[in-house]
Order: C-alpha cells, then structure tokens, then sequence
C-alpha cells in the first residue's frame, strides 16, 4: 500500500543518487 509505494520511490531516489557518483566499487565490477 501507501508505505511500500513511498519506500519504493524513495529505494529509486537513493539509487539513481548513487549511480550519479562515480564510485571505485563500481567501476572494478
């Protein structure tokens, strides 16, 4: 319902932060 729909878009909001940094873990994987 609406905690799990608000999590979910807060996960993609933290991934897409995430992703936007180049990290060295990352980029050896």
């Amino acid at each position: 319902p609406r905690e799990i729909e608000l999590r979910q878009k807060q996960y993609e909001y933290y991934r897409d932060l995430l992703f936007s940094f180049p990290k060295p873990e990352t980029v050896s994987n």
